[in-house]
């Protein structure tokens, strides 16, 4: 369903989402999502909205259940030399769309 890449989906969502960096890029460039701001996007742009909204609310669930078990440690070996990470957040949309840019 959310890859689509003809039209923004739910056009109402993506107005409740605040604070995500790629999704505000978007506001701007499209005056808040305006039917004349829409219209300026293209396949591609139209597709990574559509993905942000679908994931925003899986990266929230996944950073609540991090946050509440006091995050993750990731213990790797490497020449000998023990490291130990610590993740309290995953930037999910960094990671898993990239940089989103109009």
């Amino acid at each position: 369903m959310f890859l689509n890449s003809e039209k923004v989906l739910n056009v109402k969502e993506l107005k409740s989402l605040k604070g995500i960096d790629q999704i505000e890029r978007y506001r701007t460039y499209t005056n808040n999502f305006s039917p004349e701001g829409l219209a300026k996007l293209k396949p591609e742009e139209v597709l990574h909205l559509n993905l942000c909204n679908w994931l925003e609310p899986k990266a929230r669930i996944i950073n609540a259940r991090i946050k509440d078990i006091g995050g993750l440690k990731v213990r790797q070996i490497h020449n000998g030399i023990e490291c130990i990470s610590e993740i309290y957040e995953f930037d999910l949309f960094h990671s898993v769309l990239g940089e989103l840019k109009p």
